[in-house]
């Protein structure tokens, strides 16, 4: 067993700590410039959708609900700064434009974690993100349309390697049981973003009346972001030139208790058959349909049918965002005692816990559909739906860890990228059901979306697994090697997890 180091060991202010917080911002400032397209898209698009809160052919009155009386303009802002337009066809080829190049290098950027380290890939992968943002308003106002979906392509794949690059820094950062809560503070980063990036923009395009300024603003502070990290974070502990020696010790030593011999070559058809892979691609999945459709869509219904005019519906559209981000630090802190207490085996808070956060959301979303125009009971169980997504990120997003903790950037990397087709796939279906954004409309995308969350947990709880794969250490001649320590271990119950880890 390892025994956790005293604090004054570690120096004032222990590096992993740093790193945890650098991690997350960088997640977080992916998710800033997510979050200021699904508010900027409303306003790109202010001329075409004029008329969606009135009735249109075929809508009855009820549909839509009646505006705000705030004693402000329930009108977008206009004039010069708002000199583009996308149709209804174009916005949904934009928002999925991020999450094309997000699935086509979320395999290379695996690779490249696992070969090249995380703080390179993370860096370059933020860096990429914050200037393809940038020049956003740049495609849309000379270019048109495809430019900006050329933007939001590269966006993506710059993207496309933060998940594998914090799992990565992670694997040579976090002792095991530390893992959970620090796995939380980075991963819930996505959280604050949304919530941060999305009250932000509505603010911001009311205060400079151009939807192009979000897109400064969050570029901006991610190129900021990037001269940080390089100078304050580094792949491993013995890399670091200032750690403490007790620190960098605690950290080398809980990591070779739960280390494994790294086999030779990837096992490249092992990984793709194996069950508890598969069980993580679909946990993804229904995660990330039910937080892409909120995330790029909810900023629509907020305007569309509940009529709120732009800076009201960042704000509002943030709500759900906040109370998910601090689910999910209640959740990760929970965690750790239970697993630390051996109240519950790791294998079934992967399961117990991941499940509820897949499967729950949608129950959320599909009654805040059914509250009609009352606003506020609306609004709060938007909240109850994506508060239940905060158990997610101290269980399913560090399970990868669990199963392989040698490829893990790898697995995350396949997770991630299959998971992001539902950012590809939502903003058409969701076209699709919506024709005049009507709240019947909206009812049916909810429906969809409940029953993708009821389907993707099933197939979770059923194959999940937080045991160490057979094909995560394989000798030269094939044969699985011997497991000194699974990738966390805890008393009672787990204690077994330290012999043989795969059975031929």
């Amino acid at each position: 067993m390892v025994h956790r180091t005293p604090v004054e060991w570690q120096g004032w202010l222990p590096k992993r700590y740093i790193l945890v917080v650098m991690g997350g911002l960088a997640i977080f400032n992916a998710y800033t410039m997510r979050a200021a397209m699904s508010v900027a898209i409303t306003e790109m698009a202010a001329a075409e959708n004029a008329g969606d809160s009135s009735t249109s052919e075929g809508a009855a009155v009820g549909d839509y609900c009646p505006p705000v009386d705030d004693g402000t303009s329930a009108s977008s802002p206009s004039g010069a700064a708002n000199d583009t337009r996308l149709s209804k066809e174009t916005q949904g080829q934009v928002l999925s434009g991020l999450f094309w190049g997000y699935v086509a290098m979320n395999v290379p950027s695996g690779l490249m974690s696992d070969r090249f380290g995380g703080k390179r890939l993370l860096f370059s992968g933020i860096l990429l993100a914050s200037v393809s943002t940038m020049l956003i308003p740049l495609a849309a106002r000379r270019g048109g349309p495809v430019w900006v979906i050329v933007a939001r392509f590269f966006e993506g794949v710059g993207e496309s390697g933060t998940y594998p690059g914090c799992n990565n820094l992670l694997a040579h950062w976090a002792p095991a049981q530390e893992r959970s809560t620090m796995g939380s503070v980075i991963f819930a980063g996505n959280l604050l973003g949304q919530v941060v990036g999305t009250a932000l923009s509505g603010v911001i395009i009311e205060a400079t009346g151009d939807w192009a300024s979000v897109f400064y603003v969050f570029g901006g502070l991610g190129v900021l972001w990037c001269a940080a990290f390089w100078f304050l974070c580094y792949d491993t502990p013995a890399a670091h030139p200032t750690i403490s020696d007790g620190e960098r010790q605690y950290v080398e030593a809980a990591l070779k208790a739960t280390s494994t011999k790294r086999p030779t070559s990837i096992p490249w058809l092992a990984i793709l058959t194996s069950l508890p892979v598969w069980a993580l691609v679909m946990g993804q999945l229904g995660h990330d349909w039910a937080l892409f459709t909120l995330g790029t869509e909810l900023p629509k219904y907020m305007k569309s049918v509940l009529s709120y005019n732009v800076k009201q519906n960042g704000l509002i559209s943030a709500l759900p965002n906040l109370v998910t981000w601090l689910c999910a630090f209640v959740s990760g802190w929970v965690s750790d005692w239970l697993i630390r207490t051996d109240k519950i085996s790791i294998s079934m808070h992967r399961k117990t816990f991941t499940t509820f956060a897949t499967f729950a959301p949608g129950v959320g979303l599909l009654a805040a559909t059914y509250a009609g125009c009352e606003r506020v009971l609306v609004v709060a169980l938007f909240c109850v739906g994506m508060g239940a997504m905060g158990p997610f990120y101290c269980s399913h997003k560090v399970n990868a860890l669990d199963i392989s903790p040698n490829f893990s950037g790898l697995v995350i990397s396949i997770v991630n990228g299959l998971g992001a087709v539902s950012g590809i796939v939502s903003p058409d279906i969701v076209g699709l059901l919506i024709p005049d954004r009507t709240l019947k409309q909206w009812r049916d995308v909810f429906w969809v979306t409940f029953g993708v969350c009821l389907a993707t947990s099933a197939f979770y709880v059923a194959f999940s697994s937080a045991e160490v794969q057979p094909w995560n250490s394989v000798a030269e001649g094939g044969e699985p090697l011997e497991e000194v320590h699974a990738p966390v271990s805890t008393p009672g119950k787990d204690k077994k997890r330290a012999s043989v880890a795969a059975q031929a």
